[in-house]
């Protein structure tokens, strides 16, 4: 304040003028303040082009994750052609695995990633109480879910009968519906075998 007024002074008519160290002050305050707002744009220009790049690699990095999902996918696919060609003299059903939300999280995190190739095993349940006929799907000794009831019982005489000439994942992987969602595992499966009649 002292400064202002030492940059000021009064005429014979009691007006107040600037003077020449206040001119000079004036302008020094406002080369600082167009210099703080140049550089304040030049930092937003920078951030805004850093994230214009981050999102560039976001999306290259996306594009990439689907190619190779849709390669996986394509190769799997082939895979399990040559097995159902393989096994085209058997009969075989489509099962929907069941209780794969109530089985841990290993469990829960193995099935996403399962592939055709991968060996599954049935293994029946007949002290399960709420289905006699109750049948486990195994892979790697880790309990993925059972077999649905209404299915159960047949695939019960085929395993009993060894009938079962091979079990296949058809698809595996999780739903959701927006990325933050609690993945949702699901898991189909073909079963080859010789037909009881």
């Amino acid at each position: 304040m002292i400064m202002m007024l030492s940059s000021c002074e009064f005429d014979d008519a009691g007006d107040l003028h600037i003077t020449d160290t206040g001119w000079i002050l004036i302008i020094a305050f406002c080369v600082v303040f167009i210099f703080a707002l140049i550089r304040g744009n030049l930092e937003m220009k920078k951030e805004k082009e850093f994230n214009a790049y981050i999102e560039k690699q976001r999306e290259k990095d996306l594009l990439k994750r689907k190619e190779e999902e849709e390669a996986k996918r394509a190769e799997q696919e082939a895979i399990y052609k040559s097995i159902a060609e393989e096994y085209r003299n058997c009969a075989s059903m489509d099962i929907e695995v069941k209780g794969i939300f109530a089985r841990s999280a290993r469990a829960k995190d193995l099935v996403p990633i399962l592939n055709v190739n991968d060996e599954i095993k049935l293994r029946p349940e007949p002290t399960n109480p709420y289905d006699p006929y109750a049948v486990k799907v195994m892979c790697d000794r880790i309990h993925l879910g059972y077999v649905p009831a209404e299915d159960s019982k047949l695939v019960t005489e085929l395993i009993i009968q060894k009938d079962i000439k091979r079990v296949v994942v058809k698809f595996a992987g999780d739903s959701r519906i927006d990325p933050w969602d609690k993945p949702d595992p699901y898991l189909i499966l073909t079963i080859y075998y010789d037909d009881l009649d």
